[in-house]
């Protein structure tokens, strides 16, 4: 996961080039801008083809890892007590995903977060308006306030270093999902934290208003508040709350309240059923369900 988002973020250099190169074709009607969409899009279904067939989505279906390590992989997640999987939907682990708290705290973190992006939206016309040309745009778009307009060099480069500031999302996506157990629960958890994205990435770009022009401090004062200070508190705040149920799990653990056995009911189709005994981590438990789990911090 950190190798995927290290590359998806470093797509702006790519794309950058891509952009300043397709400028450059002339097709009579058939316009440049249409290429880059042509080329990625065809890109973007290569690799969406040898993900189908290449990347596995279990440990028990790793085609590329031995049997006996199939088995170490599968041993890892003792440590959190997380469960093997089971990808069918139930529904009381989507009801309970729903009533965490901590679900939302994860959704307001990624929608918070996302305020900022507006700056990405609008990219090109800020750069742009520092007196930069159409080409040297694109170029630019390679890789504020208090900074003067004629300085417009450096003005260019705190728009590149807020480029950094997307890092805490992708690393709070993978603690949102591993401080969630149970396939359908976790599967809800990280869909509501995309939908946060998804709605910071639409309300942002409203922050740039035209009488905003042309120094944007209502938007800057906004971005700081919203997309810096906001999320800062929500991880405080989800860091306490998780520590403080780790502490109260393993209260219970030193008393011997904490069982790591489940039961597994299998239909033996006749109409009968037989109960078995089994390691808690073989079922899909949810974190709440199984005690024993411990949150990541």
């Amino acid at each position: 996961m950190p190798c995927m988002w290290a590359i998806g973020n470093s797509s702006p250099i790519t794309s950058g080039l891509l952009s300043y190169g397709v400028f450059w074709i002339d097709t009579g009607s058939f316009a440049p801008w249409r290429w880059f969409y042509v080329i990625t899009g065809l890109l973007t279904i290569m690799f969406a083809i040898a993900v189908w067939f290449l990347l596995p989505d279990s440990t028990l279906t790793t085609h590329f890892l031995s049997p006996v390590e199939r088995a170490h992989a599968i041993v890892r997640i003792k440590g959190n007590h997380s469960g093997i999987e089971q990808k069918h939907f139930k529904r009381y682990q989507f009801i309970e995903a729903i009533k965490d708290p901590k679900t939302w705290l994860f959704f307001f973190h990624a929608w918070s977060q996302e305020m900022a992006n507006g700056l990405t939206n609008q990219y090109s016309l800020i750069i742009k308006s520092f007196g930069f040309t159409t080409l040297q745009t694109t170029l630019l778009g390679i890789m504020l306030v208090t900074i003067p307009f004629s300085e417009r060099w450096a003005l260019i480069v705190a728009i590149w270093i807020r480029g950094t500031g997307g890092i805490p999302y992708s690393v709070v996506m993978v603690w949102a999902a591993n401080c969630s157990a149970g396939h359908t629960k976790k599967t809800t958890v990280i869909a509501l934290y995309h939908v946060g994205y998804g709605l910071g990435n639409i309300l942002s770009p409203q922050l740039f208003q035209p009488q905003y022009r042309p120094r944007y401090i209502v938007t800057w004062s906004v971005i700081l508040g919203v997309a810096v200070i906001l999320p800062t508190f929500i991880i405080l705040v989800l860091r306490w709350y998780l520590q403080k149920e780790n502490a109260r799990r393993d209260a219970l653990d030193a008393q011997g309240l904490v069982t790591e056995v489940g039961v597994l009911t299998h239909d033996e189709g006749d109409g009968s059923k037989t109960e078995k005994v089994v390691d808690a981590r073989q079922l899909d438990l949810t974190d709440r369900q199984n005690l024993a789990f411990r949150y990541v911090l």
